[in-house]
């Protein structure tokens, strides 16, 4: 018979984030590895850097003409993003 105070894994990750307030960081850094996931393999070797703070990912790219293109499909990626974190990680993408 399983005790009372059992816990899964992940519930106690979740409550260790909160707790310690690192929920935010972890959903950060999860977005930008969703950036390379999601993208092609051209957009991600012209990708320089890609930072998230405060909900808004800044994406460095090498390519103009990739940061005007990318530009027309913000709100496509911004989904897409959130989708593959599961949570509304970002709300903008500003390409550099």
């Amino acid at each position: 018979m399983p005790a009372k105070n059992e816990f899964e894994i992940k519930d106690l990750i979740s409550i260790f984030l909160k707790r310690n307030n690192l929920k935010g960081a972890v959903l950060s850094k999860e977005a930008e590895n969703a950036w390379y996931k999601i993208t092609g393999d051209l957009i991600v070797k012209l990708t320089l850097k890609v930072m998230v703070k405060d909900a808004v990912m800044y994406v460095y790219l090498a390519s103009p003409a990739l940061k005007q293109e990318l530009s027309f499909k913000h709100d496509e990626l911004v989904k897409r993003i959130n989708d593959y974190v599961s949570e509304k990680a970002i709300r903008k993408i500003v390409f550099r």
